[in-house]
């Protein structure tokens, strides 16, 4: 069996708070402030001039969206909906509430959704909406299991248990996909209320339409987990979920949408709508971070701009990384198809030890995830890794780069000194300081169209 994840503090974390504890006990709260301020900076540093980020989950977001998470609204509060707002009364509400119509009516126009959830603080909790919303107590659900692709949003342990649902995997084909002929006989087998489509690892598009066909024929919802595919979706780059067959689909604000984090639910149903919205506040947000949703409708905003330049590019990089990659040695999944359709690669390391690799690459700063894939219960360990391409392109890497990222990879496999490792990507992120697809590079800065600034 693979290592279950802790639900609590485990001894290794409750020992690295007691050390830290000790440590600050006798240190002052102004040098203790100091010392939050000095980690910080760190981190920033060494993340925009030392690493080289692939991991999926992650972004990069532009300065000037990053600066409205400085403002005020950080500390305020606001309860209901944009123009009727439950507290507080008057005109406290008149600029949070144009903030949050253009975040709404910006998330309509790129997905195409007449409906729009914008509340949820992560796309777990988005998931979690449209459980608690249109699902019963002993409800089955069929999603891609959380050791397999998943994710903890509708891993038996996560939300589904709070619920009370049943959770079942979908049948999986080969590259992360899923076999929609055996799909087909478990539905009418089980006949579960939520088919869940979508997964952390996705590297080709899924057959919406024949999901939708089955969810049908046994009065099924389907829900399309868009949590790393956001921009491609917005973009048409991938495929529309909305118009091929999902009837919810959720997203992440941050990821490749580039704001922070946060999620989205976008539907055409408005029965399901009204009864998602109405679950979400009180019951999920009631006080919110509005200072995020500032941040959020900027970033995307700056993605209606360039969105369309960025995801080409982003699945470009990611074919031309998968190439690079093959040519060093590496085992892919998908390679017989193009390796990818998205920005994400998988590197298949059944044939390697994957956790030294994985630590070889982290000692020369290159960020990735090890996932699961099937088979693993077997071996009692991950033997993949999860990598994208949408940080490193917008910095500003084309396919040339890729070359370079695969070598570098290679170095790590290989068990090169990680400080020599560490040096060239110094080096080469010294020529792609300036983030690429966003108002900063454009000249523009963060102004808007009516000249505040």
């Amino acid at each position: 069996m693979l290592e279950a994840k802790s639900r609590f503090i485990s001894e290794q974390a409750a020992e690295y708070l007691e050390a830290v504890g000790r440590s600050i006990a006798p240190v002052s709260p102004h040098a203790l402030a100091d010392r939050i301020a000095f980690l910080t900076s760190r981190h920033d540093e060494w993340r925009a001039t030392a690493c080289l980020n692939l991991n999926p989950a992650e972004t990069l977001i532009s300065r000037s969206a990053r600066r409205l998470l400085d403002s005020d609204l950080a500390a305020r509060v606001t309860e209901g909906y944009p123009g009727d707002k439950y507290y507080p009364h008057g005109r406290q509400n008149d600029f949070i509430d144009e903030i949050e119509a253009v975040l709404i009516n910006t998330a309509k126009e790129l997905f195409g959704a007449d409906y729009v959830e914008w509340r949820p603080v992560s796309t777990s909790m988005a998931n979690a909406t449209v459980y608690f919303a249109l699902l019963e107590p002993n409800d089955l659900v069929l999603a891609h299991d959380a050791d397999h692709g998943g994710n903890d949003s509708y891993n038996s342990q996560g939300p589904p248990q709070l619920a009370r649902l049943r959770v079942r995997p979908l049948p999986q084909a080969d590259s992360f996909r899923i076999d929609v002929e055996a799909l087909r006989d478990v539905a009418l087998a089980v006949r579960p209320r939520l088919i869940v489509v979508g997964a952390s690892n996705v590297l080709f598009p899924y057959p919406l339409e024949e999901i939708r066909e089955i969810a049908e024929s046994i009065e099924a919802v389907v829900l399309y987990d868009a949590a790393h595919l956001g921009l491609l979706i917005a973009t048409k780059a991938f495929q529309d979920p909305l118009r091929e067959g999902a009837h919810i689909v959720t997203v992440s604000t941050h990821k490749n949408l580039c704001g922070p984090v946060g999620g989205l639910i976008l539907t055409n149903e408005r029965e399901m709508a009204e009864r998602m919205m109405a679950l979400q506040y009180p019951t999920f947000v009631q006080t919110r971070d509005m200072n995020k949703y500032a941040s959020a409708a900027f970033a995307l905003l700056e993605m209606r701009a360039f969105g369309d330049a960025y995801a080409r590019q982003m699945v470009a990089n990611a074919r031309a990384l998968g190439e690079g990659l093959r040519s060093e040695g590496f085992s892919l999944y998908g390679s017989d198809q193009g390796y990818t359709r998205t920005h994400q690669l998988m590197l298949d390391l059944r044939d390697t030890d994957p956790a030294a690799f994985e630590r070889r690459a982290l000692a020369g700063n290159i960020l990735l995830t090890l996932t699961h894939v099937l088979g693993d219960e077997a071996r009692g360990f991950r033997t993949a890794s999860r990598i994208a391409s949408h940080e490193i392109t917008r910095q500003g890497m084309k396919e040339p780069e890729m070359e370079q990222v695969a070598r570098l990879m290679r170095q790590a496999a290989d068990g090169v000194r990680p400080e020599r490792i560490r040096a060239e990507i110094r080096e080469l992120l010294g020529s792609f300081r300036v983030l690429q697809y966003s108002f900063d590079s454009s000249g523009r800065g963060g102004d808007d169209a009516l000249g505040r600034g």
